[in-house]
């Protein structure tokens, strides 16, 4: 099946945007109504009534679904969150402390829907993620839903390079062997590299089963104590696994039966006789919280998620709680939940970096910065994401040179993250070196042309350019002028195409075809941006200048400008231009 064009139009009026290879046909990224939705595409023959009778914890719901020229669409149900392929690609490689909670909460998914006996590749493009932790999975079922038979030993391989994407950046392809781990980052526990590295290597059919490399897994990450999971004071033996030793079935047979023996504490369930009470009690009410949250229960699934943290405090109960008090806007719980974790987990840079990223949206900037410091000071100068935020704080305090050199050590870092340029051309532009940020807006463009905002600041930034061209005294301004405002205006109708949801978007388009003279293009643009949002007193300004210099159009001029006056009766700038267009009038 080849993908369609982007552009075309399929089923009731969606549009596609992009479409993307998929483990089972086709995935389309596509808009209707201003919404944007992901429709699975497969042939006829491979579709299976299986796949529909998806389980809302676990599965992406389907909207609705149609067929065209024996193609089999699926249309997903609308729901905030990231493809996780894209998500990847943006944050990863992650802290240690983030890539093992996320792991965990995929444990905990994996481990339910095995009980229930269902199914889901576990790919990042498979998967959706909503806010921190929670992944869905786009397809999957029971054991019908798929061609071959099921086989534990792909998801142990599956599991392995997803946890080397997550503490490397890397992504494992067949003709790509992955770099043993500690090449691309030495502080990951020595056990567990040995594990990751030699699952990555070994031939399929001589992989452990699924539970066997959950529980080694565990282990040889715990052995650097970096996980709560298995540290109820009691003392653990440390290991090293040779990954040839599971070519002897009866070998590892056996290193299974003594450490499921030895071990009195065992994360998550894997089978219910080898769960302590709390911590499969505590495991319970996270995933009930998690399906509370689906049927919009918050204060319920708040109620069994502080059930969860206090019965057993792991890392991942604590920032599911957290969220969840952030989703209520109740801000202080969940700098108090947080604050709660870092006496569990005085080390875990990621708390402190949760908790800046909410005194950072709460504009208490100061009380950010304290937190943002400690969690540098914790990750040692090495996490990217954490060093992106400090540059985000330091330019909402205006503060744009030690904003970039923030920005700059996080590019070191991770060379290949667009939005890292991205924040750092914001931080150029408000600094007033213009080239500069145009250079790293276009770096970030290259790097994903696929990301609205990246256009919209470029064409602001050509603006800039064209507005101080204007005022300034160059001979040849006036071709300059004109290059600035195509170069504008070609980055906005990128950005109406990406972000059509978007009013800004509109906004920036009505004013670069203003600026070009092209007045009817201008106001059809702005209508839609006020149609988007009618309450903003620059959409309805910007609408009366562009009135005012088509024929006949000063009245209605006037009415644009009166709106504008009346949401922000504060603005002389509004209430000057109503004066000089009514003196015209006359």
């Amino acid at each position: 099946m080849k993908p369609l064009h982007n552009g075309t139009h399929i089923g009731d009026g969606y549009q596609i945007l992009r479409s993307f290879p998929f483990i089972e046909g086709i995935l389309y990224f596509t808009v209707k109504d201003q919404h944007s939705f992901f429709i699975h595409a497969i042939d006829r023959h491979k579709k299976n009534n299986a796949t529909l009778k998806r389980d809302p914890r676990f599965f992406v719901p389907i909207r609705h679904t149609f067929e065209v020229d024996q193609v089999y669409y699926h249309v997903l149900t609308q729901l905030e969150g990231d493809l996780f392929a894209f998500y990847l690609q943006q944050y990863a490689p992650f802290a240690m402390s983030e890539a093992k909670s996320k792991m965990e909460a995929l444990i905990v998914t994996l481990s339910q829907m095995k009980k229930d006996g269902l199914y889901a590749h576990v790919h990042p493009q498979n998967m959706l993620l909503q806010g921190s932790q929670q992944l869905r999975f786009l397809y999957g079922g029971d054991q019908t839903a798929f061609s071959q038979q099921i086989d534990s030993r792909e998801t142990v391989w599956q599991l392995a390079s997803l946890l080397y994407t997550y503490l490397t950046g890397e992504w494992i392809t067949p003709d790509k062997p992955p770099k043993p781990i500690h090449q691309l980052r030495p502080e990951v526990p020595s056990d567990l590299a040995t594990l990751l590295d030699g699952v990555l290597r070994e031939k399929k059919e001589f992989l452990p089963d699924y539970d066997a490399f959950i529980i080694a897994m565990i282990q040889a990450w715990d052995d650097r104590n970096t996980s709560a999971a298995l540290s109820r004071n009691k003392k653990k033996r440390k290991f090293t696994l040779s990954p040839r030793i599971w070519k002897k079935p009866a070998v590892w047979g056996s290193f299974i039966a003594v450490f499921l023996f030895g071990c009195l504490a065992f994360f998550l369930t894997m089978d219910n006789s080898l769960t302590a009470d709390p911590e499969k009690s505590a495991a319970s009410w996270y995933h009930d919280s998690q399906i509370e949250v689906e049927k919009n229960q918050l204060d319920h699934a708040i109620e069994l998620g502080k059930k969860a943290v206090e019965t057993d405090p792991k890392l991942v109960y604590f920032t599911h709680l957290s969220n969840l008090y952030k989703s209520q806007q109740k801000y202080d719980k969940s700098i108090e939940i947080l604050t709660a974790a870092t006496e569990h987990y005085p080390t875990e840079g990621i708390l402190y970096y949760d908790m800046a990223k909410i005194k950072y949206y709460l504009k208490d900037y100061k009380t950010a910065t304290v937190y943002i410091e400690k969690a540098i000071e914790l990750q040692k100068d090495k996490d990217s994401n954490t060093l992106h935020l400090q540059g985000r704080i330091f330019s909402a305090q205006q503060k744009y040179e030690q904003a970039i050199a923030s920005l700059s050590k996080a590019i070191q870092l991770e060379p290949n993250k667009d939005s890292h340029y991205h924040e750092r051309a914001i931080s150029l532009y408000r600094s007033g070196q213009l080239d500069k940020a145009l250079v790293d807006e276009d770096k970030a463009i290259q790097i994903d042309p696929t990301v609205g905002m990246y256009y919209l600041t470029r064409g602001i930034i050509y603006i800039e350019k064209r507005q101080q061209t204007v005022q300034s005294k160059d001979e040849d301004k006036k071709e300059k002028i004109e290059t600035y405002t195509k170069k504008s205006l070609d980055a906005f109708n990128e950005t109406v195409k990406l972000i059509p949801e978007d009013p800004d978007a509109y906004y920036y388009q009505g004013l670069a075809y203003y600026y070009s003279r092209k007045y009817d293009p201008a106001l059809t643009a702005i209508n839609q941006a006020i149609e988007l949002d009618g309450n903003h007193a620059l959409y309805h300004y910007q609408k009366g200048l562009i009135l005012n210099e088509m024929n006949g159009k000063v009245n209605e001029a006037i009415h644009s400008l009166k709106k504008a006056t009346s949401i922000d009766p504060n603005s002389t700038i509004y209430q000057n231009a109503l004066l000089r267009v009514q003196k015209k009038a006359k």
